[in-house]
C-alpha cells in the first residue's frame, strides 16, 4: 500500500503568515512566461481569439487548506479563530489584488470571478 505523506504546510505558524507578501501578478511563479505568451498570441491572433489568463478558481478555504493543511485549519477554527480570520483575510485580499492586476494586464475585464470550494460543500468536513 502506498504510504505517501502529505506535503508540509507552507504556513506552519502565525509568524509565517506575518512574513508573507501578496503574490505578484507579474513576477510570481510562471506568470512572466504566461504574460510573454499572452502578448505573443495577442499580437498574432487578437482579432480572431479572445485571449485571457486561466481562472483562479479556488475559494479562500481551499487556499487556506493548501497553505495550512486541513488538520491545522480545523484546529485553528476552534483554538485560534483570530489567526484563522487573518489567514482568510490575507487570502481574500491576495485574490482581489490578483484579479485587479489581471484586468490591468489584459487592459479589460476578465471573466466573472468564480469561487469553487469542494471542501466546504462535500462530505470531507460534514461527517
Amino acid at each position: 500500500m502506498d504510504q505517501r505523506q502529505s506535503p508540509k504546510p507552507i504556513i506552519l505558524n502565525e509568524s509565517d503568515l506575518q512574513t508573507m507578501n501578496y503574490p505578484d501578478f507579474y513576477r510570481s511563479g510562471p506568470m512572466p512566461k504566461a504574460i510573454e505568451f499572452y502578448e505573443e498570441i495577442s499580437r498574432i491572433r487578437r482579432d480572431e481569439l479572445e485571449i485571457v489568463f486561466p481562472m483562479f478558481c479556488r475559494g479562500p478555504f481551499s487556499i487556506a487548506w493548501a497553505l495550512r493543511s486541513l488538520q491545522n485549519c480545523c484546529t485553528d477554527l476552534c483554538r485560534n479563530p483570530d489567526f484563522f480570520h487573518r489567514l482568510m483575510t490575507f487570502i481574500t485580499e491576495s485574490r482581489i489584488t490578483w484579479e485587479k492586476e489581471g484586468r490591468r494586464c489584459l487592459g479589460r475585464d476578465m471573466r466573472r470571478v468564480q469561487l469553487d470550494d469542494d471542501e466546504v460543500d462535500g462530505d470531507i468536513i460534514s461527517r
